[in-house]
């Protein structure tokens, strides 16, 4: 009923313009229930082509309101908004549009996706990267290191002895050193709270930066494309951190991974406090992602070599399956969180938890052997 009352004042407004000889569009905006600024179109009046509904009831409602900035405003408007209107709603930071017909030829909000079949691209430049994967992977891929000119990873007797194990040996190893072994499956809940951690400033990072630090939309969709580069760049330190300074024993680089994610998402939440610049902001972020992505390469390799290379498929297995089941919580719980009393700020406790948590299951692993394979001979 609500959003009638208020498109019934936009139609009002939109009866003046066409008792005007102007073209009949009226907006008006709310704020914590009340009309802070209306508008009808008065192009024709003024002289000023950019004399639209929604532009003069953004100014009228900036004017009430004393600010520049319209974060808690919805804006009623009769015709979906043009290219220009659209820009001054995301600049003055309306957080929520209602329009009551679309225009098909001048929309900017969801016509202009349709004409131009932007959502069908959105699909479509995907496949045909995800095609162009398939035959260089067809082409350079190959199954063993023989065929490449290298020496088999097992010799001799090895290959013998798992010609002639049964599938209940096969079975017994598996359930004893992937199904029954702890380090597993605390590799597998420290790859949860990595996703979780990843996934939040995927799908929320942009959502905080736009409503909440003044970033406008395309800049904050930066915000995945930074995170992504930082990510990589820190999956190829940490791995070369693993061979190079800890030996092989990964554990002692995502620990310090998990323990970097934490200050960067600690420095984020304080920087953000003290009013930084989105642009600092978003460097944090990146140092997050730099941080979080070397435990999720890592995390592999070190289920991998635990579980030893006759089980490291079921190991992986459940350490993906784990891992995804974190989209629960970052996606939908956090969302819950973002809308409840405890807001933005219930979630970044949520996510310093769990970069506690997860900086806590690699302590116990600093002095774990890099693997089990002299134990499962």
């Amino acid at each position: 009923m609500e959003h009638e009352k208020y498109m019934r004042e936009a139609l009002r407004e939109a009866s003046y313009a066409a008792a005007e000889d102007e073209v009949p569009i009226g907006a008006v905006i709310i704020c914590r229930g009340r009309i802070v600024g209306k508008g009808h179109n008065m192009t024709e009046k003024l002289n000023d082509p950019t004399a639209h509904a929604e532009m003069i009831a953004i100014t009228a409602a900036t004017e009430a309101l004393g600010g520049k900035y319209l974060n808690d405003c919805t804006l009623y408007v009769t015709v979906e908004p043009c290219p220009m209107c659209a820009g001054a709603i995301i600049n003055s930071r309306i957080k929520n549009v209602y329009f009551g017909a679309k225009d098909m030829k001048n929309g900017a909000v969801v016509s202009a996706a349709q004409n131009f079949g932007a959502w069908k691209m959105m699909f479509i430049i995907p496949g045909i990267i995800a095609a162009i994967g398939i035959f260089v992977t067809a082409a350079i891929l190959r199954d063993t290191p023989k065929s490449v000119g290298l020496p088999e990873l097992s010799e001799g007797n090895e290959k013998k002895e798992e010609s002639s194990e049964t599938s209940a040996e096969l079975s017994a190893f598996i359930r004893k050193h992937v199904w029954q072994n702890p380090i597993i499956w605390a590799l597998a809940v420290a790859d949860f709270f990595v996703y979780v951690i990843r996934f939040a400033v995927l799908d929320w990072g942009p959502t905080f930066l736009r409503e909440h630090c003044g970033m406008n939309a395309e800049w904050a969709g930066v915000t995945v494309f930074v995170f992504e580069i930082f990510g990589v760049i820190g999956m190829l330190i940490a791995g070369w951190a693993s061979d190079k300074l800890f030996k092989g024993r990964s554990a002692r680089t995502c620990l310090i991974c998990m323990i970097g994610t934490l200050v960067s998402v600690l420095g984020f939440i304080g920087l953000q406090k003290a009013g930084a610049s989105p642009v600092v902001l978003l460097f944090v972020l990146a140092l997050a992602g730099a941080f979080i992505y070397g435990p999720q390469a890592l995390i592999g390799v070190i289920s991998s070599n635990h579980a030893t290379r006759k089980g490291s498929a079921t190991a992986l297995g459940i350490i993906g399956f784990v891992s995804y089941v974190s989209v629960l919580v970052s996606g939908w719980g956090f969302g819950l969180i973002a809308d409840s009393k405890y807001g933005w700020n219930g979630v970044f406790v949520a996510m310093v938890v769990m970069a506690i948590i997860g900086a806590a299951i690699f302590v116990p692993m600093w002095k774990m052997k890099r693997d089990a394979y002299s134990d499962a001979e």
